[in-house]
């Protein structure tokens, strides 16, 4: 049987983290000043979209004064490329152009489609009809939301030279900016004008030519497919790529280049040609590699590439195979040779960065070294700055390469880290961290883990990579193996097992097997037994030391032998103790059942509480209605609302009543009198007067108290150690008390000294000055300034 020997995890405190929430985003910035904000929100998947999913709303905000002119209610808003005019869509996907300038739409929502403006004209498109039975037609609205062109075409295209293509009896021809027709719908087909030329497809020849304004054929129609005018520049096809469907077979494009004058500048020999690009080039493809040719006609870079990009300030980044990068200048010349891993371009053409070797350098754009190789994982750039992204540090150039600042985070989310705030701050989130500290020489080490648990009594914890390990208090591997699972040792026992399919086993401390596991081992050994249980639950086994089952009992739980005797929670979930020999002490069972202090147990029964002792009498009745350990030989307990000390003979100590009590310790107890909290001694001194919101037990002569809802130290005598500056604390422990501040742990020593930053979401015991610390996922913000 497979035993899954539980791991435990440290769990010190549980803490809650308040996300602030704001009612929107802000995403896109325009020129007027406004900014888009929009929400977020879940759909349940019980709602009419069936499945569970988010919708988003947007509107405009005015960024200085934070007003909204256009509420979060629209599915889309969107510059039109006019200033001050946005293309809305509505909840019900029509769409209008609403005017920032005057505050209201001066299309209300009504078209499908509601293209950006173009020469001062924008292109609507409205559907008629419903299901699968509609129709389109096309109109255009002027700058102020005027019908400049009535909306009865089943074409229109955008506004270019002062002419509309538009399409009328399956023909085309041109509208002027008034609708009235310019050139009539005569061609088979035909596209916008540019550089005063338009892309015509002639019914008498079947071919594609350029005619000018005048409807004057320029180009002859000599080509089988012709795209528009860019920059003086057209792309013209000898052959079209089509798809033969019987075949299969796929025909490839013969594209050329020619000028506004016809003539060619390059041969129909190419499977694609660009645009052009700067610097007045063209890339090429052919048998899918690229090259470059310049407007001449001149090829620069032979076709040979796997990708040419983008030009910025005279040069482009080259693929020259997959994964392998360079960089050009304009006449093709190689200013990095093709060996790079990694290649990409800073904001504003101010330089790139590159990566060779593991290593990242940073050029400017004259290609001078302005950041030095180094060995980041990688590089965030914005408009002012760059950032060298480490596992554990993040370095901030200016975007000249000036060294701006070091911001030291473990663990860093290399992906995750991104710039925020007008760019002005950058985010760094961290995985989870598990460190070990040395509170005596300041030093802290990373553990290669994922999980961990506590040191146990000698120092030893568990730490989980792939499998899991043992170490030392120091962070050393104790031995070479690992295991599928570990329960760490107690009293010199340890539960293994090597792998999923392999049996448990208990060993000693050399890793030498003492006995398979047959049930589930939990342990700890506590004077010679540790718990175990039956896979499915239902009987609880307590083995010796040989790992020979002592006793079982069919019961829910049980805990760690205590004083020769062990607490049980039968399935009835009731209470009773037996010793170690699995015999129960008494015939009786119990509704709550506290541990042995000085020899008596509290015990709860028809909600009424009293003590018994390990022989399991009841040596004082169950008449009280709360009672807390004994020490020192007092306990706290409570009768009528009051509470009182007494003594094991159940005699009350004095006189004096309080309004509440907290379990003692020391000889200690927190008392209240009225609203305020002291702490009086075994006798019913008081050792710290009533003016606290809260108090703990003395520990090594020092005593935490709350006032106005934070934690101060105070000595035995009741003058302060620290500030009264803590969310929450732990009683002194050899010499140490961990701390809860901004909803982190740090640890304070005898003195108040912070000797461990209030910094962690888990910090472990305290071992020879030595503890093991826990950062969970989070991120911090710094300024980039």
């Amino acid at each position: 049987m497979n035993a899954k020997a539980p791991l435990l995890f440290l769990l010190l405190l549980s803490l809650l983290y308040a996300r602030a929430q704001t009612d929107y985003k802000t995403s896109t910035k325009h020129k007027d000043g406004l900014v888009t904000i929009y929400y977020t929100k879940s759909i349940p998947a019980t709602s009419i979209y069936g499945t569970a999913a988010s919708i988003s709303r947007y509107g405009l905000m005015e960024e200085k004064t934070k007003k909204i002119i256009l509420p979060m209610k629209y599915i889309s808003v969107f510059s039109s490329y006019e200033e001050g005019l946005y293309i809305v869509q509505d909840s019900s996907e029509k769409h209008g152009l609403f005017s920032s300038r005057d505050n209201k739409f001066l299309v209300e929502p009504s078209y499908s489609k509601f293209d950006i403006f173009s020469e001062g004209l924008s292109i609507v498109q409205r559907k008629v009809g419903s299901g699968y039975s509609y129709d389109y037609y096309y109109g255009a609205i002027d700058k102020n939301g005027k019908m400049a062109i009535p909306d009865t075409f089943s074409f229109l295209g955008n506004c270019r030279d002062g002419l509309l293509n538009f399409k009328q009896d399956n023909k085309y021809g041109y509208l002027d900016r008034q609708g009235k027709v310019a050139i009539p719908a005569v061609y088979v087909n035909a596209s916008n004008f540019a550089n005063g030329l338009a892309p015509v497809q002639s019914a008498e020849y079947g071919k594609y030519g350029y005619i000018n304004s005048a409807n004057k054929m320029v180009i002859e129609p000599k080509y089988v497919f012709a795209d528009g005018f860019y920059e003086g520049y057209a792309t013209v096809y000898a052959e079209r790529k089509f798809y033969n469907m019987k075949g299969g077979n796929v025909n490839t494009n013969k594209i050329g280049l020619i000028d506004t004058k016809g003539n060619e500048v390059i041969p129909p020999i190419y499977e694609s040609i660009s645009l052009k690009k700067k610097g007045g080039l063209f890339v090429v493809s052919k048998e899918g590699k690229e090259g470059l040719i310049d407007s001449t006609g001149k090829m620069i870079l032979p076709a040979e590439y796997k990708d040419v990009g983008e030009f910025y300030d005279g040069i482009a980044k080259v693929e020259k195979t997959s994964g392998m990068y360079g960089v050009i200048n304009t006449k093709g010349k190689f200013m990095l040779p093709a060996d790079y891993k990694e290649i990409s371009f800073l904001y504003s053409s101010e330089g790139f960065y590159a990566k060779k070797d593991g290593k990242y350098a940073v050029y400017n754009k004259d290609m001078k070294v302005i950041i030095p190789a180094d060995t980041a994982k990688r590089v965030l750039v914005n408009k002012k700055s760059i950032a060298f992204i480490f596992s554990d540090f993040v370095k901030v150039y200016d975007i000249n390469g000036k060294f701006k600042k070091l911001i030291t985070q473990e663990n860093v989310d290399i992906y995750g880290t991104t710039y925020f705030s007008n760019d002005d701050s950058i985010r760094v989130p961290y995985f989870k961290v598990i460190s070990l500290t040395d509170i005596l020489t300041k030093s802290t080490r990373k553990l290669n883990v994922s999980d961990v648990s506590d040191f146990n009594e000698e120092g030893i914890f568990v730490g989980k990579n792939s499998k899991y390990s043992f170490y030392d208090y120091t962070g050393k591997k104790l031995f070479d193996r690992s295991f599928e699972n570990i329960v760490n040792f107690s009293e010199g026992i340890c539960g293994l097992q090597e792998s999923a399919y392999s049996k448990p086993y208990l060993a000693d401390k050399t890793l030498t097997k003492i006995a398979e596991l047959t049930t589930v081992y939990y342990g700890p050994y506590s004077e010679g037994l540790a718990m175990s249980k039956s896979q499915y639950g239902g009987t609880v086994y307590y083995l010796d030391k040989t790992g020979k089952t002592q006793f079982s009992v069919y019961a829910n739980e049980g805990e760690a032998c205590k004083n020769g005797r062990i607490k049980i929670k039968n399935s009835a979930n009731k209470y009773y103790f037996v010793d170690k020999s699995g015999k129960t002490i008494n015939s009786s069972t119990y509704d709550e059942l506290g541990d042995f202090y000085e020899g008596l147990a509290g015990f709860k029964d028809n909600n009424k509480v009293g003590y018994i002792d390990t022989s399991g009498k009841v040596v004082i009745a169950a008449i009280y209605d709360e009672v807390s350990n004994f020490s020192n030989g007092v306990a706290m307990v409570k009768s009528n609302n009051e509470y009182f000390q007494i003594d094991t003979k159940r005699r009350a100590l004095n006189t004096a009543k309080y309004h509440g009590a907290a379990n003692p310790g020391n000889g200690t107890f927190p008392v209240k009198n009225d609203s305020k909290w002291g702490l009086i001694d075994n006798k019913g001194n008081t050792i710290i007067d009533f003016k606290y919101d809260e108090v703990r037990p003395m520990a090594e002569n020092l005593v935490w108290v709350k006032k106005d809802k934070k934690w101060g130290l105070l000595t035995a005598s009741g003058n302060s150690v620290t500030a009264f500056e803590y969310d929450g604390c732990t009683d002194f422990e050899n010499g140490y008390s961990k701390i809860l501040k901004n909803n982190k742990i740090g640890v304070v020593d005898k003195f108040g000294k912070m000797v461990l930053p209030a910094i962690y979401d888990n910090v472990g015991k305290i071992y020879k000055g030595a503890a093991v610390v826990i950062r969970n996922n989070g991120s911090n913000t710094y300024s980039v300034k």
